[in-house]
């Protein structure tokens, strides 16, 4: 359904009330991984950066995302500022094709999630530490 109509990704109204539940349905479930979820799209957008007549743009679009009024989510969000913010850090690669100002699809994508550090925990121990961040939707 979604994969089928891929040049109206960034039209989400356009599909039918059915297929949106659909997809509300297939991103609800606990099993649903994001990798697992934008495979097809990340498949046709590399067919259409084969097909393109020129160069294609890859641009980095680092975003943080701020969900801290959210406690049902409040176990699941880290650090995202100096502040007492919380919520995690999307980095989006969409590839462009220049020539027809055309968006291509989403290439790559990559979220994480920083964890807090004790109160009293020195840069030392956190350089040390196995990893600062945990990206979410892997099984990490």
């Amino acid at each position: 359904m979604l994969a089928a109509r891929t040049t109206a990704a960034s039209r989400p109204q356009r599909f039918a009330w059915n297929e949106r539940k659909a997809a509300y349905r297939l991103v609800d479930r606990a099993s649903a991984r994001p990798d697992d979820l934008q495979a097809v799209h990340r498949d046709r957008t590399r067919e259409r950066m084969r097909a393109a007549d020129g160069p294609v743009l890859v641009i980095h679009d680092p975003t943080v995302l701020t969900y801290t009024d959210y406690a049902a989510v409040a176990d699941q969000l880290g650090p995202i500022t100096d502040s007492d913010a919380r919520g995690f850090l999307q980095h989006d690669t969409p590839a462009v094709d220049p020539a027809d100002h055309e968006l291509l699809g989403l290439i790559h994508q990559e979220t994480f999630c920083r964890r807090l550090h004790p109160p009293g925990e020195t840069r030392a121990q956190r350089a040390a530490a196995p990893t600062a961040s945990r990206r979410r939707g892997s099984p990490r």
